[in-house]
Order: structure tokens, then C-alpha cells, then sequence
């Protein structure tokens, strides 16, 4: 790839560039509400509506006045009645089947927010990179048809001591997609893990029972909210800090200028795991030869 040849070898004597952008808040126009269009799976989809994570954050929205700005949207809906429970979380799916699904969805819906879930039955594939790379094509998917689509993407929790290293491995992996967020795309990636007891929130052993659904929303409704209030904004009037012949990367993130454009890096947090530029909305692996 191009990128690869050309960016490691100039990166190092680049300007670093480090950039704190304040994004005001604000409320949707009344007469129009954002659609909200939820991928996953069985957990997404769920089978009692007091189990389902959807219902949770809806109720919310309603409690603090904030579900007449949003119209959940999908394919499907349920379980329940009287609340809006549109979504597209189908039993079974893997991230390939949701992508599959979402060429029918994507043109059909427009989201302007989506809530994306996977990765459960994606754990028996044997390459991670593979999968994540199948993300990305679900956000470059959604994006086709709105480009200004705000995204939140939940990283998964384990449900049994054999599949705790694959899917720590794959939820970092998932990190990487943070930086396919633009100023009119933000990506935001958060953990679903925390606090979250796989025996005593799960009725089966991975379905999420009220407890679980209970946690899973209380995770994705800040993100939600900061999306529904999300203005976009270009870097004209942000603050920059300019550090000469700055450092290969080591933590959090930096900032590049190359020909009048910028690029930012997320290091990896492992060595196994791969770092990438962002160019134009898109992740590009950096070449082995990038010092770290």
C-alpha cells in the first residue's frame, strides 16, 4: 500500500501536533428527529423487554425528556409494546451477516446515529484484524449513506474463562476504530465490561438478564446523549500546539501535519497490535518499519 511506503520514513521529522477542540452542545431541531439505527446480535435483539438493553436506554431518554428527539429505526422491533423498539439486532448474526443486512438497511434508514454490538459470533473466526476490518466496512457502509453519521460502537464482554484473552484481544482491536472518527463522523468505542458480572447478569450464561440489560444501557446512554447533542465543528479556531522534530509516538494520541493536512496516530497497546495513520476517515496501517 502507498500509504505504508511513504509515511513511516517522513513521520518522525514531522511537526507534531496536538489539538484540544471544545464541541458546543445543543439541541435538535424540534420538527426533526435523529433516527437512531441499532446493529447487534441476540443480545441486541433479546427476548423479555425488562432483558433488553434498547428498552433501558429509551426509558432514559423518556425520563429526562430527551425521546422525542430520536426515532429508533431497523428492520425489526420488539420485544414489548409502547416503546419505540425499532432496531436491527438479529439472533445469531455475526458482523458479516450484519453487514450483509445493512446493504438493504443502510439506504432504507439513514441513520444518524448508530449503535453498533458485535462481536459475540464473530469469536469462533481465528483472525481479529479480520473482523475489525469487517467494522470498518460497516461504518464506511452507513456512511455512504449519510456522511454525517454519529457512531458508537460497544466493545463485548466475556461469557466463560476460555474466551477471556480472544475477547480482551478483540476489544482492544476495537480501540483502533476510534480513529476512523472525522469532526462530521465521530466514532466513540465503550466499555461494556465494566461492572459487569458474567454469572449474576446473565441469564444463560451470555444473554444479559434485567441486571445485565440494566448496565449495558447505563454504558451506551451517556454515549448516546453526547451524540444526540454532537455539533459538528471544523479545526478552524481550535487550539494547536506545535512541537518540533517530535517523538514517535508512545502514548495517547498525536497529531501529525503533512502537506497541509493532518494525521492522527494511535499507538498500539501491545506489541501484537497493529497502529494505524488516519487518512481521510480511514485507518492505514503504519509499516513495521515506524519506530515505536
Amino acid at each position: 500500500m502507498g500509504y505504508q511506503k511513504y509515511f513511516p520514513v517522513r513521520l518522525i521529522s514531522l511537526l507534531c501536533i496536538v489539538i484540544l477542540t471544545i464541541y458546543p452542545q445543543f439541541s435538535p431541531a424540534a420538527d426533526k428527529k435523529l433516527k437512531v439505527h441499532i446493529l447487534g446480535d441476540s443480545i441486541t435483539q433479546s427476548i423479555k423487554q425488562n432483558y433488553c438493553w434498547r428498552y433501558w436506554i429509551w426509558l432514559k431518554l423518556k425520563e429526562n425528556g430527551l425521546h422525542d428527539l430520536v426515532d429508533f429505526v431497523g428492520s425489526s422491533s420488539g420485544p414489548g409494546k409502547e416503546w419505540d423498539s425499532q432496531h436491527d439486532g438479529h439472533w445469531g448474526y455475526s458482523s458479516k451477516q450484519i453487514l450483509k443486512g445493512l446493504k438493504e438497511w443502510a439506504p432504507r434508514f439513514k441513520g444518524d446515529i448508530a449503535l453498533i454490538h458485535l462481536g459475540t459470533n464473530d469469536m469462533k473466526e481465528p483472525d481479529i484484524t479480520q473482523i475489525v476490518d469487517g467494522f470498518e466496512e460497516i461504518i464506511s457502509l452507513l456512511r455512504t449513506h449519510n456522511a454525517s453519521v454519529r457512531i458508537v460502537v460497544g466493545q463485548i464482554s466475556s461469557w466463560s474463562e476460555g474466551r477471556d484473552k480472544k475477547v480482551s484481544d478483540f476489544n482492544k482491536e476495537l480501540l483502533t476504530l476510534k480513529i476512523l472518527g472525522t469532526h462530521t463522523s465521530p466514532v466513540q468505542i465503550i466499555d461494556l465490561s465494566k461492572h459487569y458480572d458474567r454469572k449474576a447478569d446473565n441469564y444463560d450464561g451470555i444473554h444479559p438478564n434485567e441486571s445485565g440489560a440494566k448496565k449495558y444501557s447505563e454504558a451506551f446512554y451517556p454515549a448516546l446523549v453526547n451524540m444526540i447533542h454532537y455539533q459538528q465543528t471544523s479545526l478552524t479556531g481550535s487550539k494547536i500546539a506545535r512541537v518540533k522534530n517530535c517523538p514517535a509516538p508512545v502514548t495517547g494520541k498525536q497529531w501529525y501535519q503533512l502537506h497541509g493536512q493532518l494525521f492522527l496516530i494511535i499507538p498500539a497497546s501491545s506489541e501484537k497490535q497493529r497502529v494505524f495513520l488516519s487518512i481521510q476517515g480511514k485507518r492505514i496501517p503504519v509499516d513495521e518499519r515506524f519506530p515505536r
